[in-house]
């Protein structure tokens, strides 16, 4: 069942897409993948949309399905941000409650076996074993 709301944010991600501003659109993809909603809605009263957007909306109609958890949001940004990856490297191999902690630090709740599911070995060990097949 869609709301006004969804409405809302349909058709601001409608406008979004019609401007054909593919840099826009890739800026989008990615606070998505970061985890960054509240940077989309700050985008969307930047470009003056009219409607009021929620998050709660916003992430109904982006990800109606719950696949961007906070487990795949700390991936993304360890794949993205060489600062985190250091940090990540500078723990012992395994040390799930450790990268848990580095997860609560970027404001994520994830549980150890998310983790261990999205995360190899390899990365604690060399912060520069991220690759785009392993992401």
């Amino acid at each position: 069942m869609t709301t006004p709301g969804h409405d809302n944010a349909k058709r601001f991600l409608g406008v979004v897409l019609k401007r054909g501003d593919k840099r826009m659109l890739r800026q989008i993809v990615h606070l998505v993948s970061q985890g960054r909603w509240d940077a989309i809605l700050d985008l969307a009263r930047r470009l003056k949309f009219p409607a009021p957007l929620a998050l709660d909306d916003l992430k109904a109609v982006i990800d109606p399905h719950n696949k961007v958890t906070d487990a795949v949001v700390f991936a993304n940004r360890l794949a993205a941000n060489e600062t985190l990856r250091r940090r990540l490297a500078t723990l012992a191999v395994n040390d799930w409650p450790g990268v848990r902690d580095l997860a609560r630090a970027e404001g994520l709740e994830v549980a150890d076996d998310d983790l261990k599911t999205l995360i190899p070995e390899s990365w604690f060990r060399d912060p520069g074993a991220f690759s785009e097949e392993t992401c």
